[in-house]
């Protein structure tokens, strides 16, 4: 971002009239502040949890949204909640972020249970993420397998409060007892 500032001096020593004057001109190069966005999830605003691969419920013990508030954990312990094949979850920032230039602002952690960095290739599951400033009218700001990382600038956003995560994963490629 730039401004161009333009003054016209009348006192001067150069000015030897009064009908004299000297045009100055002066351009400015803003750089935009970057902002440290400290946040976590503060609530769950909703969540459609969608089923397993054989339509079944998803177990209970992966059907607690609330797991997905706070900071990331281990993946270990249930300490996450299962969207389901289809499911969606949307969270409520407890702090609004800003759009840094050129950065992401925020990331999503996928969690296949009691495994660790199993790569995407073997199991995909993978969700569009969307976000919002009002929780009312929701942006794509892209997809990914298993984690990945968002800029709001994707999606032209300046700041937002509401994330939605939406599995998009291809049941079809799973195990039968798989949740998405």
């Amino acid at each position: 971002t730039s401004v161009t500032v333009h003054y016209e001096v009348y006192d001067n020593d150069y000015a030897f009239t009064a009908s004299d004057h000297l045009p100055v001109s002066a351009r400015f190069l803003l750089a935009p502040k970057y902002v440290d966005n400290e946040c976590a999830g503060g609530s769950v605003v909703a969540f459609e949890q969608g089923k397993r691969r054989d339509g079944r419920k998803v177990s209970w013990f992966r059907s607690t949204p609330q797991r997905a508030i706070g900071q990331p954990r281990e993946r270990r312990y249930f300490n996450f909640v299962s969207l389901g094949f289809g499911g969606s979850i949307t969270i409520e920032l407890n702090n609004e972020i800003f759009d840094n230039a050129d950065t992401n602002e925020f990331a999503v952690f996928e969690s296949t249970g009691f495994f660790d960095n199993i790569p995407c290739a073997y199991y995909p599951e993978s969700a569009e993420v969307f976000a919002s400033q009002d929780g009312v009218d929701f942006v794509s700001l892209g997809t990914t397998c298993q984690d990945g990382e968002f800029d709001l600038a994707a999606g032209n956003l300046k700041s937002a409060k509401y994330i939605k995560v939406v599995d998009t994963s291809n049941k079809n490629v799973f195990p039968w007892f798989a949740d998405g």
